[in-house]
């Protein structure tokens, strides 16, 4: 028996594809003495089936990992099992409860039907408005379970030039211009540096390269990474961080700079970063990028202890939300 299935979209939950997501929500239940499966969704059909293998007490997913359709048949066949839909926005700090409400409406109505369906959101904002709304939203967050550096930096890695990361997935909500210009800004200041960004396919790379050009500024292009080849390559090579995505209701990237202790500026999407600025604020990022640098050292201590607190706060509420669900 199986205590919780958790079903991720992307297909063959291995260790090497499963979802950065995916491996600490199973770490984080283990943690709470609970028996984990994760499954990618091409593994779990037929649903009857793999629910008649496993009897799980609970199974997490998302919108995307499991049409409403399918949970409404299974959740009315199986009672005895609990089913959370785990749902961001993407836009946290722009819907409004009414909105909110529209955007998952099927699942707020699956919800209000079925006693043993619940709608999940990872924001704590967005599960409060929703319940302003009437909507009986319960907050289950991301988890960070890695390890913290158990030592903040004394000064940057390199002497010669600063290394700034923007490592993003191209989207444009991720906000690439204002990355590259508040790089830019930087090393106006007569601070050398190297950008490092993500190249995972699409235009928005090359249209980086090409703003990055015409601003005369050092540009170094990266393949996707395993997670953990990202972790040591981040430990090994990256001063500071850029992460001014428009909105955001979770940013994985700019925890795993901070428990590393590199200081890491981010847009008031990411709201635990010490170092916020508006998406738009590439003048603002630079004054923040060149804050860090007059006192490393200092910086340093602050991302780490940023990153302390938001894994104990995400991991108490976590185990909170599914001690009521189980217990």
């Amino acid at each position: 028996m199986t205590d919780v299935l958790y079903i991720h979209a992307r297909p063959q939950a291995d260790s090497s594809s499963m979802s950065v997501n995916a491996r600490h929500t199973a770490a984080a239940l283990a943690g709470l003495g609970l028996s984990c499966r994760v499954m990618g969704l091409d593994e779990v059909t037929p649903w009857d089936r793999t629910l008649g293998e496993l009897h799980p007490r609970l199974v997490i997913t998302n919108i995307l990992a499991v049409q409403v359709s399918v949970l409404d048949s299974l959740a009315g066949e199986t009672p005895d099992v609990e089913w959370v839909v785990r749902c961001h926005s993407n836009l946290p700090a722009m819907f409004t409860a009414p909105e909110l409400v529209r955007r998952f409406r099927s699942v707020v109505d699956l919800a209000e039907s079925m006693k043993n369906v619940r709608l999940a959101m990872v924001d704590p904002a967005e599960a409060m408005r929703l319940r302003s709304a009437g909507i009986p939203a319960i907050t289950l967050p991301n988890v960070f379970t890695g390890e913290l550096a158990k030592f903040s930096r004394d000064e940057p890695i390199s002497q010669s030039a600063m290394h700034l990361s923007a490592m993003f997935a191209p989207r444009v909500l991720k906000n690439p211009a204002a990355h590259v210009l508040a790089a830019a800004a930087v090393a106006r200041q007569d601070v050398p540096l190297v950008l490092h960004i993500s190249d995972q396919g699409g235009n928005m790379p090359e249209q980086m390269r090409m703003l990055a050009g015409a601003c005369g500024l050092s540009i170094m292009a990266h393949p996707a990474m395993a997670h953990d080849e990202f972790t040591a390559w981040l430990a090994a090579r990256i001063d500071v961080g850029l992460q001014l995505s428009y909105t955001d209701s979770y940013n994985w990237t700019a925890m795993e700079h901070l428990a590393l202790g590199i200081p890491c500026v981010t847009s008031t999407a990411v709201n635990f970063s010490p170092w916020q600025v508006a998406p738009n604020d590439a003048l603002g990022a630079a004054r923040a990028v060149l804050e860090i640098l007059r006192d490393y050292a200092k910086a340093s201590a602050q991302a780490l202890e940023a990153a302390r607190h938001v894994q104990r706060r995400n991991s108490d509420m976590f185990a909170a939300t599914i001690n009521r669900i189980l217990n």
